[in-house]
């Protein structure tokens, strides 16, 4: 993996880590080292990509015509 792909990776998966909830955002963050002002613009930006592509703004790359 190139390393943006893994910096990637590892905000998406704090990210949903935070959203399931099992332990508050402040432990997830000490436990990751990172500030929780990170943790919520990551997430802030995790949900507006979300939003953008179930509206439909974001054209999906297929290589084949098979959805």
């Amino acid at each position: 993996m190139q390393p943006a792909v893994i910096i990637q990776v590892k905000k998406e998966r704090i990210v949903l880590e935070g959203r399931r909830g099992e332990d508050s955002i402040a432990e997830l963050c000490r436990r990751e080292g990172i500030n929780t002002n990170i943790y919520y613009r990551w997430s802030k930006e995790f949900l507006e990509a979300g939003k953008k592509r179930l509206a439909g703004d974001i054209v999906r790359q297929a290589t084949t015509d098979k959805v």
